[in-house]
């Protein structure tokens, strides 16, 4: 017998929402042999959530943008946050890394160790233009209601490169800031910082230099920004580091990475994408 509730919805319950496990495709078993904290099956579920991340990157065009790509949601070791899961490479510095960093139940967090050799690096290999440059991540911190506005103590998110292009949490305030060529990014058509008075929340987030124009998007909000254009050469990637700070991070990153400019309407894209493997893996 079937029953036929005329006009029932229970979709606020996710009830009638039956999950259909795709064959994993050979780029997401590539990756998951890289990162190995879950079986490459099918039934799966943390596959399924990485398998579907990877397939929608490709149909859209966004995956052949990501240049680097690091997974500690997915990783069994924090010698696998090494890796750069796009292309194989290894950040060569082990000791300094992994003495940087930790690897708390597929969060990666910074420590407290001091970092003041900026020659002497560990971060992910890059090779881009400040001003053709995209930076995506997600950050996870254990908050209430979704936001804090409370000092965060050093936890930040950023990509280091000289201070040339950087994300951040400021650790004295409840105020985010985007830099490009070390000079404040300014909202489009306004002053001060483009982040300011926004305060640390979990949530992914995308941040694209595209000369004298960044986009920006995370959970929030979305926003354009304006700075002075620079060309500085970004070599490396280090996530949850303000140059040489060396305070322990609050949050955490759950998937961190970079590639090439993208379009405001490519960073809303992949920014509801990270959005959904999120959802997808907690």
């Amino acid at each position: 017998m079937i029953i036929v509730l005329k006009n029932a919805d229970f979709s606020r319950n996710n009830i009638g929402n039956i999950p259909i496990n795709l064959p994993i495709k050979e780029e997401t078993k590539r990756i998951m042999s890289l990162y190995t904290k879950y079986p490459v099956e099918q039934e799966n579920e943390f596959a399924q959530a990485l398998n579907s991340l990877v397939t929608k990157m490709q149909n859209s065009g966004l995956y052949d943008k990501i240049t680097m790509l690091a997974l500690p949601s997915m990783a069994s070791s924090i010698a696998e946050c090494r890796i750069n899961a796009k292309n194989g490479d290894v950040v060569s510095n082990e000791s300094l890394f992994e003495s940087l960093y930790t690897l708390d139940n597929g969060m990666l967090k910074r420590t407290d160790t001091t970092f003041e050799d900026t020659i002497n690096t560990c971060g992910h290999v890059i090779n881009h233009s400040s001003n053709d440059f995209t930076m995506f991540g997600i950050y996870f911190t254990e908050v209430t209601n979704g936001y804090t506005i409370e000092p965060i103590c050093g936890g930040r998110i950023n990509g280091w490169y000289g201070f040339k292009s950087t994300y951040r949490y400021i650790s004295d305030g409840p105020s985010g800031q985007i830099l490009a060529g070390g000079n404040n990014v300014s909202p489009k058509g306004g002053s001060g910082a483009l982040l300011a008075a926004y305060g640390i929340t979990t949530t992914p987030f995308v941040v694209s230099f595209d000369g004298d124009t960044v986009y920006y998007r995370d959970k929030r909000l979305s926003r354009i920004g304006v700075c002075t254009p620079t060309d500085e050469k970004l070599i490396q990637f280090y996530p949850l580091l303000v140059g040489t700070s060396n305070s322990p991070s609050i949050g955490s990153m759950m998937l961190y990475g970079c590639g090439y400019k993208l379009t405001e309407s490519e960073v809303s894209e992949m920014y509801a994408l990270l959005e959904e493997f999120y959802n997808n893996i907690l």
